[in-house]
């Protein structure tokens, strides 16, 4: 648990992210995925945000990995996470330039 942090998920369903903290949660998951992380269960819910800190969490099923494939299909399931709370909560403030600017980010790491 992490003081004054709070979930991806339920942040949006309070109000939109700004465009530089979506793209800092694509660095922050590119980080992880440059030094071979996978996180099987990478969703909104497992995302933390403070301020403008990003944490990861829930990884008791991830593990260290070569460079793969794997990581694009992780992205998939944030994204499919995502679309998945805007569908079942009353507000959710998620869209599509949310998401390219969390890629942005993603890829502008290296």
């Amino acid at each position: 648990e992490l003081e004054d942090a709070t979930a991806l998920s339920s942040r949006l369903q309070q109000s939109p992210l700004e465009e530089e903290g979506w793209r800092e949660v694509g660095r922050t998951i590119r980080l992880f995925h440059d030094q071979g992380v996978s996180h099987s269960d990478l969703n909104a819910a497992n995302i933390l945000l403070r301020d403008r800190e990003v944490f990861l969490l829930d990884f008791d099923k991830g593990s260290i990995r070569p460079d793969g494939n794997w990581k694009t299909a992780q992205l998939q399931r944030l994204e499919r996470s995502l679309q998945k709370w805007r569908r079942l909560s009353g507000t959710f403030h998620y869209s599509q330039p949310g998401w390219e600017a969390l890629l942005t980010g993603y890829q502008a790491t290296s």
